[in-house]
């Protein structure tokens, strides 16, 4: 059985095609089958302008007529195509996404933030740093918007999405909802104590490897910041020739880090693990569940 997986997000696209590895009662060990990262950056539009530009439009019906393709090659059993934060908020996202069904015959769903949260809770406890007897906060930094998550013992206790992204932060930070973020981080921090967070994305996933941490190892704050710091003072050209960045990381990395790096501080918290999974995995995860019990 194969699923895959289309995460259009702010910053970029990104189709994944999944197999099942191995089935032990109740777990299930995936394994990725293939992975193309597509640079359409739907939030340069719509947060500057409220819609998305014809250019996109354009490339998104190409993304969807090349996924279907794809998808018979790989002869899947079922996909799911998810829009997040930017398709949300775009004035003509609806419109698009009935172009695509009728066009393509491929259905575009727009999932909440409170549902982002939910499927990448369902892909973090493959990690192994992770314990279910344990209190943590994770921290998912998209193109355009935060998803903040309390964990105790294994369960979902407090999770909310904030508008705020490595798109969206880029020129300029909305004070109030930058506030609000700090607030509720330091609210539910004194209630649940998180002895440390969960890193998602893939801003974290890059400060990850650039910090030259081992796959298993947690980040330090204190390294995290030193990284932020050095990295500042390259101009957006050195960080792509010299420090080898793609261009579509180069300019949103450290407005994603100042994000995780300040929910560290307002939680107190010391050390974050990269467990290098996210929406996608939450995503395949369910759908190869739902056909295992049907």
């Amino acid at each position: 059985m194969k699923v895959a997986v289309v995460d259009i997000g702010s910053n970029a696209i990104r189709s994944t095609f999944y197999g099942i590895d191995q089935i032990h009662g109740d777990e299930l060990l995936m394994k990725k089958l293939s992975y193309l990262r597509l640079p359409i950056r739907l939030g340069e539009d719509v947060f500057k302008d409220g819609k998305i530009s014809l250019s996109k439009v354009s490339k998104v019906l190409s993304m969807a007529h090349a996924f279907k393709h794809l998808c018979m090659i790989h002869e899947v059993t079922d996909y799911r195509l998810v829009a997040t934060s930017a398709m949300r908020e775009a004035e003509n996202g609806h419109e698009l996404i009935e172009l695509v069904k009728s066009q393509k015959e491929v259905e575009i769903e727009l999932i909440s933030g409170d549902e982002e949260a939910e499927m990448i809770f369902e892909s973090i406890f493959l990690c192994e740093q992770v314990k279910a007897n344990t209190s943590y906060m994770t921290i998912d930094v998209g193109g355009g918007s935060t998803e903040i998550t309390f964990l105790n013992k294994g369960k979902r206790c407090e999770a909310k999405s904030f508008r705020l992204g490595s798109v969206r932060c880029q020129s300029e930070v909305d004070s109030e909802e930058w506030s609000r973020f700090q607030s509720w981080i330091k609210k539910y921090a004194e209630q649940y104590k998180p002895r440390k967070a969960i890193g998602t994305g893939g801003n974290i996933n890059k400060m990850h490897r650039l910090c030259g941490v081992r796959n298993n190892k947690t980040l330090s704050l204190k390294d995290f910041e030193a990284k932020v710091e050095y990295l500042k003072q390259f101009t957006y050209k050195e960080l792509v020739e010299e420090e080898k960045l793609k261009t579509d990381r180069a300019d949103v990395i450290i407005p994603a880090s100042n994000i995780y790096l300040e929910a560290m501080k307002q939680a107190q918290v010391k050390e974050i693990i990269v467990p290098k999974v996210g929406l996608a995995e939450g995503v395949a995860r369910k759908l190869f569940r739902r056909h295992l019990e049907s």
